[in-house]
């Protein structure tokens, strides 16, 4: 009887494991890559809060994931980032009605041989600065702090963020513009000084830049990583909004966040669906000078 009792339990969660509903999950991008290890991260912990199964389709970015939904009309969620927003092809950017939740944002340093007071001091001397930059950062987002100074800055652009910093600490440029997990490895394994942040709060010893010149236009400039979706009901997206919460709560996601030094949302306040939706599309047009 003992036996015929376990038998039925282990069927039974078998029938719920085989009936739980599915939701494909959009991979924009390949093993090894960023968009592929936040599936390897997100997955599990979606499923463990939702009961729902999450399918893995592998569409090798958002341009893969426009075309894929042109056709499909399977309910999906795929993690976005607001850098994305712009690329040609890319018809991919949350809604009021698609956003589910924003997983962290992640500001920009500035960075040099000099510490703070040193370093803006320079900035205002009027003498030419070079910033070595990733080649995917446009003059145009150092151009308005010339105008806020008066002091010519070129940025230099090298083929990655990598290759930037250095070409930086061999002393290519006088300054650094960068993401925040190169700025945090320069600065443990480089000893450079990073001393401003386009984000909401000061980082380690980075100051936010908006309160060093608030009249600079792209001193809040950031990316972030939200969770959209698309063919999805009502019920289903207030349930992954309410459980989103959790998944942000978890220890993986903590982790990744405090380690790259990356901003919780819940630092930019209790936002609704609109406002966050407003945020994404600002930081997603400001990469490109919109």
């Amino acid at each position: 009887m003992k036996k015929l009792i376990i038998a039925m339990i282990i069927m039974l969660g078998s029938f719920g494991v085989a009936n739980a509903k599915t939701i494909d999950y959009l991979v924009t991008g390949t093993p090894g890559g960023t968009a592929y290890d936040n599936a390897e991260l997100f997955i599990p912990i979606l499923e463990k809060e939702t009961g729902y199964k999450f399918k893995k389709i592998i569409v090798d970015s958002t341009v893969g994931a426009t075309i894929y939904l042109k056709t499909s009309k399977n309910p999906s969620i795929w993690i976005q980032n607001s850098l994305e927003h712009e690329t040609p092809g890319n018809g991919l950017q949350a809604s009021e009605d698609s956003w589910i939740g924003t997983g962290w944002g992640r500001a920009m340093a500035f960075c040099s041989n000099e510490g703070l007071q040193e370093a803006v001091a320079k900035l205002k001397a009027g003498k030419r600065l070079t910033f070595a930059v990733s080649n995917s950062y446009g003059q145009h987002l150092i151009d308005p702090l010339v105008t806020v100074t008066g002091t010519p800055m070129k940025f230099v652009p090298y083929g990655s963020s990598g290759k930037s910093l250095k070409g930086f600490v061999a002393g290519d440029t006088d300054m650094l513009f960068t993401n925040m997990p190169k700025a945090v490895s320069g600065v443990k394994k480089n000893g450079i000084s990073c001393w401003a942040n386009t984000g909401p709060t000061k980082i380690l010893d980075m100051e936010p830049m908006a309160e060093l010149f608030p009249d600079y236009k792209y001193n809040d400039i950031q990316t972030f990583t939200y969770l959209d979706s698309a063919n999805m009901s009502k019920s289903d997206i207030a349930k992954l909004r309410m459980k989103w919460k959790n998944v942000l709560k978890s220890e993986a996601v903590s982790k990744h966040i405090e380690k790259k030094k990356l901003f919780h949302p819940s630092v930019y306040g209790d936002l609704s669906p609109k406002e966050w939706t407003a945020i994404l599309d600002k930081a997603g047009k400001s990469w490109v000078g919109k």
